[in-house]
């Protein structure tokens, strides 16, 4: 066999290896892609289940105040901590929170609580956290609770 007959071997053997390690590169690169795209989503996905976890407590804690007070005054007095409360002017109060669900007077959260009596004694409440500013609520909840001193 001559030279050339070999050089055109060996070149093609090269040019082979060549397009296959950038086929494997591709094929790796767009696999770090993919999995960068899924622990982002993961991040963002863990970041809302702590803030609906923390909403959810909040939430609680408020539905236990309602069922603990005879009055709006009483719940006031039973969430106010720090002065994160206020009365809002439709009824009912509005608490704040961090994020991290502990009192805070202008956190990123609000408790909104409304106090709604009947006439036989019985408040229903609507209890809605929200981030600050938004009007999406991120968790709600409504509860009952029977109060003599409800009648209005």
């Amino acid at each position: 066999m001559n030279r050339e007959g070999r050089g055109n071997k060996e070149r093609g053997h090269i040019t082979a290896f060549y397009i296959e390690t950038l086929f494997l590169a591709v094929i790796f690169v767009a696999m770090i892609l993919i999995l960068l795209r899924v622990f982002s989503q993961a991040s963002v996905m863990s970041d809302n289940a702590r803030e609906l976890t923390c909403a959810v407590g909040l939430a609680e804690s408020a539905a236990e105040a309602v069922a603990a007070s005879g009055s709006q005054e009483e719940l006031i007095r039973l969430l106010d901590e720090n002065g994160n409360v206020r009365p809002l002017d439709g009824g009912g109060i509005c608490a704040e929170y961090g994020t991290d669900g502990k009192p805070a007077p202008g956190g990123g959260l609000q408790v909104e609580v409304t106090w709604e009596p009947e006439e036989n004694g019985c408040v229903n409440s609507v209890i809605t956290v929200c981030r600050k500013g938004e009007q999406e609520p991120v968790y709600s909840l409504t509860t009952a609770v029977y109060v003599e001193e409800a009648v209005p």
